[in-house]
This record gives C-alpha cells, sequence and structure tokens, in this order.
C-alpha cells in the first residue's frame, strides 16, 4: 500500500517533504523538536482504556446474538464478562524514557 501512496505522490507532484511545507513556502532544513534541560522537567502522562476480549473471541468472531457473543456479556464470576485494562504511560521529555504499566483500575494503586 506504502508503494501505492508513494506512485500516486511522484505523480501529482509533492513526493518530497519540502514540497509539503506550511503555506510560507520555505523550505524546511532541519527538523522542529523542543526538549526540556534537565531529566524530570516534563513527564507526559497517558491513560488508555482497552477491552479485554474472551477465551475465544467476543461477538466479532461468533456474530451477533449468537451464544458465546451473549455469553461475553454476563455479569458474574465465571460468565464471561471480562472488563477492561488501563495502560497507565509516563515519557520523560528530555530522556524520552518511557514507562507503560497495564493495572485494572482508572485511578492506579493507592499511594501513601
Amino acid at each position: 500500500m506504502s508503494a501505492t501512496i508513494h506512485r500516486v505522490l511522484v505523480r501529482r507532484g509533492p513526493n518530497r517533504l519540502r514540497d509539503l511545507d506550511p503555506p510560507t513556502g520555505e523550505h524546511l532544513s532541519e527538523v522542529i523538536r523542543y526538549e526540556h534541560d534537565r531529566v524530570g522537567d516534563l513527564v507526559h502522562v497517558d491513560l488508555k482504556k482497552l477491552g479485554r476480549i474472551p477465551q475465544g473471541g467476543g461477538w466479532r468472531m461468533h456474530g451477533v446474538g449468537t451464544e458465546a457473543a451473549r455469553a461475553s456479556k454476563r455479569s458474574g464470576p465465571g460468565a464471561g464478562k471480562l472488563g477492561q485494562t488501563y495502560l497507565h504511560s509516563a515519557l520523560d521529555d528530555h530522556s524520552r524514557l518511557a514507562y507503560t504499566e497495564a493495572l485494572e483500575e482508572r485511578e492506579g494503586p493507592a499511594r501513601a
């Protein structure tokens, strides 16, 4: 697919980064990247909610309205309803060191 996109861009003209510059018309000479001076000055934090898929697949695998799909919506222990997992991610702006942890709660563990 990327080869197709490349051929279309070459045919139409804007196949270089310099051709895709903002309306100023200036060529990009270097990548503009911000970075804080010290480690820990700026930490980006993100939270991503992911639904867990039942063993054997959910409704997309078995079809809407099937017994397997209905079982995945039932609540209670061993009933098939699995809930969500939350990915907590942190990225340091200076060092680009990243950390991600999968937790069952949105708020994360209680801190003392």
